[in-house]
């Protein structure tokens, strides 16, 4: 499995946010902040910035363990607003948002940069397609973490984790053991 960040995979795999340059140890023992002599990131802004500066060469691979042992198959996820209706699952690959979930229409202040590129990615593949009041995936579509489907869907920033909600409505951080 290939992973955009150390935090990222840290996240999938422990089922919440985690600093993922301290948790990643190298056969000495040492973290990847201090073997690396890497800044971590420390506010949304600069974990951001840290996220889209990465390119597919710096993907980092996932320990080999079976990330559905480790967090467990979710199925029946959803976001729920007054405005949109959003379902999907976590599968290997990180999180799928099923044809016919709801996008907003509108993006709001807090949507990063590359929240909106990808929007209007989505847009121009096809796979978000304008309604009246929302855009509708038009197919399934495989996001790389649980809050990168949610702040497409909710046009904002946003922690996929708490917003994705399972049929009882927990969030999906209180359903996912490590």
């Amino acid at each position: 499995h290939l992973f955009t960040s150390p935090t990222n995979a840290s996240e999938v795999i422990l089922g919440s946010f985690s600093n993922g340059p301290k948790m990643w140890k190298d056969e000495n023992g040492k973290s990847m902040k201090e073997s690396q002599q890497i800044e971590a990131p420390t506010t949304l802004d600069d974990f951001t910035k840290f996220i889209e500066s990465l390119d597919e060469s710096q993907q980092i691979e996932a320990p080999t363990t079976d990330i559905q042992t480790q967090v467990g198959e979710t199925k029946d996820l959803f976001i729920e607003t007054d405005a949109v209706y959003a379902h999907g699952y976590i599968n290997d690959n990180g999180f799928v948002v099923t044809e016919g979930s709801q996008a907003t229409k509108n993006e709001f202040p807090s949507a990063q940069q590359h929240v909106i590129r990808k929007r209007e990615e989505l847009i121009k593949l096809g796979v978000l397609q304008q309604k009246v009041d929302v855009y509708e995936f038009t197919r399934d579509y495989q996001f790389q973490t649980p809050s990168s489907a949610s702040c497409v869907v909710l046009g904002r920033s946003s922690n996929g984790w708490a917003e994705w909600k399972d049929e009882n409505g927990k969030p999906l951080n209180e359903t996912q053991q490590p």
